[in-house]
């Protein structure tokens, strides 16, 4: 079995999240998951929207921290990460239900 860690970076997103959590639940496939939000210091109410949205979500991680860049709340989520695959999501992406699970596919296919 795989497991993957969802790292998701925010900046001002709220608008979009409800959208964007909405495809990461109706992800398909027999893996693991951790959800690691990272969000790079939101002047919206986009924290309070993943804490309301994903309140009931194990192995979810909401990190703040002062805006410094996508990339930089990048790195602090992989840091964060546990599971050995990693999908990179920005928070205003959507999400077939399937892609995680055709991404592992190709992966063990071609390894």
């Amino acid at each position: 079995m795989s497991a993957v860690s969802y790292v998701v970076t925010v900046y001002n997103k709220a608008p979009y999240l409800a959208d964007l959590i909405a495809c990461l639940k109706a992800q398909r496939g027999d893996f693991a998951r951790e959800y690691i939000f990272v969000d790079d210091g939101s002047k919206d109410d986009s924290v309070a929207t993943l804490r309301r949205l994903t309140a009931d979500w194990p192995h979810t991680h909401i990190l703040e921290r002062a805006n410094g860049g996508q990339a930089k709340a990048t790195n602090v989520g992989l840091r964060a990460a546990r599971h050995p695959l990693i999908k990179l999501v920005d928070a205003d992406d959507l999400l077939h239900a399937d892609c995680t699970l055709r991404l592992i596919m190709a992966m063990a296919a071609h390894p």
